[in-house]
């Protein structure tokens, strides 16, 4: 199923212009929101404890890798660094 939602909203993200203002990962969100509400697919399994043990890091410097650091610093400035003093000063 939640192959599926991602397929879903992929496809509708890359072919109506609305879905792409949206993106596919809020529209994903919605859908499984919505079933899961609806009691057809599990609020709690263990496939979900996977995803965010394994998957989801294994995806965040994946992401990093396509990032231009160089952008990123020349649009932001002194700000990345001050959110990350005031973050690792309140962890």
């Amino acid at each position: 199923m939640l192959t599926g939602i991602a397929a879903l909203s992929i496809y509708l993200e890359q072919t109506y212009p609305w879905a792409s203002k949206v993106t596919g990962a809020i529209i994903g969100l919605v859908i499984a929101m919505a079933l899961a509400n609806f009691k057809i697919i599990p609020t709690d399994a263990p496939t979900y404890d996977m995803v965010w043990d394994y998957v989801v890091p294994l995806a965040l410097p994946m992401l990093l890798f396509n990032a231009n650091i160089k952008k990123i610093w020349k649009e932001s400035g002194r700000m990345v660094v001050i959110f990350s003093e005031r973050t690792l000063t309140i962890l």
